[in-house]
């Protein structure tokens, strides 16, 4: 885990041309990945220690954990979709527009309403 965030971060700072806000949520869900227990339930590893050890009891996760995942990942979404509260976004569909509009010679491009 601690290579793929290194390795993604380095790779997304280094090409910052191709910046995507989801890019960035992804590097500290890895950079976060690293610093807390992951591990207890649902990995590979907890599944075959389990398999070891059928009387263990098992792991459990505090719930800090649980509240550090839902905020990092609930913070920006929710300021995300709040700043795509105006007309721009809501009437003219601006961006979306513009983003397909550069698209328009790629040969697989169907209108998706006709």
């Amino acid at each position: 885990m601690a290579l793929e965030c290194f390795a993604f971060t380095h790779i997304f700072i280094v090409c910052e041309t191709n910046h995507n806000n989801h890019f960035v949520l992804f590097c500290y869900a890895t950079a976060m990945g690293v610093f807390t227990c992951m591990d207890a339930n649902v990995s590979l590893d907890a599944l075959l220690y389990h398999r070891r050890h059928p009387k263990a009891p098992p792991r459990k996760i505090g719930r800090y954990n649980l509240f550090l995942w839902q905020a990092m990942f609930s913070i920006p979404y929710f300021f995300g979709a709040l700043a795509k509260v105006n007309s721009d976004w809501m009437l003219h569909a601006q961006p979306p527009h513009l983003w397909f509009k550069a698209r328009a010679g790629f040969p697989y491009n169907v209108p998706l309403f006709p």
